[in-house]
């Protein structure tokens, strides 16, 4: 090729530049793509993941302060939360774990969580459903052997601290213990006649059956005692079996109680129905909002314990229950501190947040496959109660929420199940001494829902927050082995236990059967003026298909104390005859309890009433008295209408002269 024919190429090339652009790219080796391709991927990963590691090695990983509001006027602020040195320093993420998305990925699938074994006991309720309680004892974490015959005395003061978890999650899948299933078969058919062991492996009558060490028999032998020789009766025709967990499950629970009892306390996860392993055994399912559950647990380990200080934690859907019930109780709990972590606050803003961002989406599709499996293992009851089909096919919480927990638990509308069960709502009733943990980074429990003002005004409450951890995971240390949170809850507990400031319980009679899902909002009582003058109270018209049983449980529920009240009031009313026949008697309420629907004033309203017309007939000398002023003021102006009134009128009867002669006068 000569030298002209090179120049009318280049000529050539020069005229299309994107020929030369494309002549450049090819001349680039391929590993620099590659490179670039990697270096584009990080930077999106590393937005899109929320990493903050370049932030916290250019500040020496120092991490941030810890922020703390709290009501000027907190004794628990100035006497518990101030000597605690964990709330009072900052928190610093573990480097390689410096997102709140990894930090909770990480918490789920691994953890890193202390080995130890729970002790199972099943508490029934009252409406015939099955609670879990699995103990771990300061002994069972002291070294040595394990105490197997070790229990907690009744006169024990060691404090107890009660573990609500969050949602799905258990103590049993946070754990290597084994889960137990249903299977189809005799009612009759006690479950220990399920059981054959022949040459290591475990037979089951439902054709089930696998290898078997001595250690899953040693596990298995406490739950094999309580159900031992009985036939479990009106679960339907079913029987219980077990396998090894597949699911690793939550492993925060472990650490949480690990460290608490090698703290010399005692722990107790209270499990929600149908999970760690125990079959739901009523027509009743746990939800955001079901508060009864905790309430009774707390209340019969109290019963059996009661010179042990309770002490409640609850994490994340287990925080938002948690502060619910304490928020509907108020003084009368016997809890003497709290702790709620990386809670939703509010339901309804937190249903919103989850699905505005392909990364929250993510979450909120994977909780959804986790309520799903949690639907499956219940599902003869969810067939009956709930939309199945529905359930299958849920690709959100919200659906989820639409087709089974609306349904289970009478609600009309998912939003309407948001309002009533988000727990800041009753952040302003909480009468204990509690400490909140939110994370400003949750990609979960979104910070937008912090009841902010309802905190700082409440005296009792002290909320900390952390501009990162994640969901439930404030993992520190370079080896990632322990949670900021779970030393942050330690450490303010204990330093409440030794302080004056613990709360003791005081007994205040309720009004009537408390409902844990009963609205506070715009259900009245309103003002209502009877025929007779007197004012009463009206229930809300949702009310009106209360039963008359309820209605007079109220009534006896304020008997006595109505008695005490009038009696006195009684002396008063025999000194002064009823003379006046004008103050009408207030009819006897049984008369309007004939049927549901005429029911409209409260009864338990009656013995105000009585009050009221009594103090009326007593105060009558200064009801004329007033009435006599105000004829008297008024009589001037009344007196000059009247006269123009009547000169108009009998101007037509009388004759002109006598106006005329009145007139001269």
């Amino acid at each position: 090729m000569d030298s002209s024919q090179v120049e009318i190429e280049e000529q050539g090339l020069g005229a299309n530049p994107y020929g030369l652009l494309l002549k450049a790219l090819t001349l680039i080796p391929s590993w620099h793509y590659f490179l670039a391709f990697l270096i584009l991927s990080l930077l999106f990963l590393y937005n899109f993941l929320e990493f903050h590691f370049l932030r916290d090695l250019f500040s020496g990983f120092r991490g941030h302060p810890v922020s703390l509001t709290y009501n000027p006027g907190s004794v628990i602020h100035d006497a518990v939360v101030s000597k605690c040195r964990v709330l009072r320093g900052r928190y610093c993420a573990t480097p390689w774990l410096s997102s709140p998305h990894v930090q909770t990925v990480f918490l789920n699938f691994n953890g890193r969580p202390p080995v130890f074994s729970y002790r199972r006991q099943l508490f029934y309720t009252s409406d015939g459903g099955t609670i879990a309680l699995d103990w771990l004892m300061k002994c069972d974490v002291s070294g040595g052997a394990l105490h197997v015959n070790s229990s907690i005395s009744r006169n024990e003061t060691t404090p107890i601290m009660v573990v609500v978890p969050g949602l799905t999650s258990d103590s049993s899948s946070a754990s290597d213990i084994l889960t137990y299933f249903r299977f189809c078969k005799d009612k009759e058919t006690s479950a220990a006649a399920l059981m054959k062991y022949t040459n290591g492996v475990l037979f089951w009558d439902v054709s089930f059956f696998r290898g078997v060490h001595a250690w899953e028999l040693k596990a298995m032998s406490g739950f094999l005692d309580t159900i031992y020789g009985s036939s479990i009766r009106g679960f339907g025709k079913d029987k219980m079996c077990w396998k090894p967990s597949r699911d690793k499950g939550f492993k925060y629970l472990k650490h949480l109680a690990f460290n608490t009892a090698k703290h010399g306390w005692n722990v107790v996860i209270s499990n929600h129905r149908g999970l760690g392993g125990v079959s739901i055994t009523s027509d009743c399912f746990y939800n955001a909002g079901w508060t009864e559950d905790v309430r009774v647990v707390i209340n019969h380990i109290h019963k059996e314990y009661p010179k042990a200080p309770l002490f409640a934690v609850g994490t994340s859907i287990g925080a938002n229950i948690l502060v619910k019930y304490l928020g509907e109780d108020g003084e009368n709990v016997p809890v003497a501190g709290a702790v709620a972590i990386s809670s939703p606050w509010d339901l309804l803003i937190g249903d919103r947040f989850i699905c505005r961002r392909l990364v929250q989406k993510l979450y909120d599709r994977a909780l959804t496959i986790g309520l799903q499996g949690y639907a499956q293992l219940h599902q003869p009851l969810y067939s009956r109660l709930a939309n199945w089909e529905g359930i299958k096919k849920s690709r959100s919480i919200r659906d989820f929420d639409c087709h089974a927990t609306c349904l289970v638990g009478k609600f009309e509308t998912v939003d309407t199940y948001y309002r009533r069960c988000s727990s800041a709502s009753y952040v302003g009733n909480v009468s204990i001494p509690l400490l909140c943990i939110s994370a400003l980074d949750d990609p979960v429990c979104t910070r937008e829902a912090i009841p902010w003002d309802e905190c700082r005004a409440n005296k009792n409450i002290v909320l900390a927050t952390t501009k990162h951890g994640g969901h439930l995971g404030f993992f520190e240390g370079i080896t990632a082995s322990g949670l900021w949170w779970v030393r942050a809850t330690v450490e303010f507990l204990d330093v409440l236990h030794s302080s004056p400031y613990m709360h003791v319980q005081k007994k205040i009679q309720n009004s009537g059967p408390h409902s844990a899902l009963d609205s506070t909002i715009d259900q009245g009582p309103y003002v209502n003026i009877t025929e007779d003058g007197m004012v009463a109270a009206m229930c809300n018209e949702q009310n009106k298909d209360d039963s008359i049983e309820e209605i007079s449980e109220l009534q006896n529920i304020h008997h006595e104390k109505d008695n005490k009240m009038v009696s006195d009031a009684k002396q008063d009313e025999r000194s002064t005859k009823a003379k006046d026949d004008s103050f009408p008697v207030i009819a006897d309420t049984t008369k309007h309890a004939t049927s549901v629907q005429d029911v409209k004033p409260l009864d338990v309203i009656t013995p105000i009433r009585r009050c009221l017309d009594l103090l009326s007939r007593q105060n009558r000398c200064s009801i004329w008295l007033l009435a006599y002023i105000a004829i008297i003021t008024s009589w001037p102006l009344v007196g000059s209408a009247v006269s123009i009134v009547f000169k108009k009128k009998l101007r037509y009867v009388l004759p002109a002269a006598f106006f005329r002669k009145h007139s001269v006068k």
